[in-house]
């Protein structure tokens, strides 16, 4: 049975939707990780659940060998398509980050833009951090971005809609016990399409926890691209820089 992740993210209308997450919020994200991290020319980066390649590009763009990893295909070809037409050293494969075999070929993982929490099971979602640090190689680097689950529950919108190309785009959220449900209406011309989202609400602390047991040392914890430190109550995200145990 195709999840509702297959399903939305293989689907023309992701990109409409999240078109706001523009090209300057993902280079300010990726000039942040080049300044903490300081990566010599040539490093190889991993990106895991690259969607279309935002960060991926601009990484590759730098000067850095890529390999970015998505579930959908359609998001895969866009990014195909974009590193092809730039000339970039970007290789995209379509796949399941969770079933990767590589073994430390890596100098940076990258897991970016809340794309963490989509199953009901907790071993599952956390094996994230499990996989990440297989690929990398010894004293290699995990970027970890998810929303802050604290921000999210006591700012969440429930309601909101906008016309985008003559589409119009209602979504509709709520918490359900340790889950964000997220449905997304489209109507386009008289049709109406419905598509689902969820992503399971981990505290900072459980995160923090996770990543360290699965073999991470946290270097820096911000709560936003600016770089600011990680604040519990009002960060809107939990950016963790990590490096590998030795």
């Amino acid at each position: 049975m195709e999840s509702w992740y297959e399903k939305w993210f293989n689907s023309k209308e992701y990109i409409s939707v999240y078109k706001h997450r523009n090209e300057q919020e993902a280079r300010k994200l990726v000039s942040l990780i080049i300044e903490k991290l300081s990566p010599p020319p040539g490093s190889g980066i991993i990106d895991l659940a690259c969607g279309y390649g935002r960060h991926s590009l601009i990484f590759a763009e730098k000067g850095y060998r890529v390999t970015g990893v998505d579930i959908s295909q359609t998001l895969i070809e866009l990014a195909r398509t974009e590193a092809e037409s730039r000339k970039l050293d970007a290789e995209f494969v379509r796949g399941n980050y969770h079933e990767l075999e590589w073994h430390e070929e890596f100098n940076i993982a990258l897991n970016l833009f809340t794309s963490f929490g989509y199953d009901d099971e907790d071993e599952i979602n956390f094996n994230l951090f499990t996989t990440a640090h297989r690929l990398l190689k010894p004293l290699g680097y995990f970027v970890f971005d998810f929303f802050n689950s604290n921000h999210v529950q006591t700012n969440l919108e429930t309601t909101s809609l906008e016309e985008m190309d003559g589409v119009i785009v209602e979504q509709k959220r709520e918490i359900i016990r340790d889950t964000v449900f997220k449905e997304i209406i489209i109507r386009r011309g008289g049709e109406t399409e419905r598509f689902e989202e969820k992503v399971k609400l981990y505290k900072a602390g459980l995160l923090k926890e996770k990543l360290v047991s699965a073999g991470f040392r946290i270097l820096d914890l911000y709560g936003d691209y600016n770089g600011s430190n990680f604040n519990d109550e009002k960060s809107r995200r939990f950016l963790a820089i990590c490096e590998k145990k030795s």
